[in-house]
């Protein structure tokens, strides 16, 4: 999944650990304030109260858009896209047909990636489907699409 990691990833690990404005620390969405991003939807209304969960070691909030324990990195950061770029290239490398997009409207907290994401789709393609994000892109070209979107 490239939107998100376990809260026990090394990222994370890492990322809560480091000071604000630190690497790491820029690797996911970080906030002193939790009422940030208020208009976000939350997805889970169930089971999560808030996209915001303070973390004690940390002493601030992380943003998450699924359940908590699946933080959600920041791609505003480009060592987060650098990194994202690799992992694809790893395994389109392996030979991997194709890769599953899932949740990718997420990748970025900027609405500028739905202008971007449905620039790169298939005409065919209607824009509602973006909003459930569960689609195929032939393996040409899914590697530039991701690209482009990260």
């Amino acid at each position: 999944m490239l939107n998100h990691t376990s809260d026990q990833h090394v990222w994370f690990q890492k990322s809560r650990r480091a000071a604000p404005g630190d690497l790491w620390r820029d690797y996911y969405v970080w906030s002193d304030e939790p009422t940030k991003y208020k208009e976000a939807r939350i997805i889970f209304q169930n089971y999560e109260l808030s996209n915001w969960i303070y973390d004690p070691i940390a002493k601030s909030c992380f943003w998450h858009r699924f359940f908590s324990h699946q933080t959600d990195l920041n791609y505003d950061n480009p060592e987060v896209r650098s990194a994202a770029s690799k992992i694809l290239d790893f395994w389109l490398d392996l030979g991997v047909d194709g890769l599953r997009l899932d949740a990718v409207p997420y990748l970025l907290i900027l609405s500028k990636v739905r202008e971007i994401c449905v620039s790169c789709l298939p005409a065919s393609l209607p824009e509602r489907k973006l909003a459930r994000s569960r689609w195929s892109i032939p393996r040409q070209s899914s590697l530039e699409w991701v690209r482009m979107a990260i």
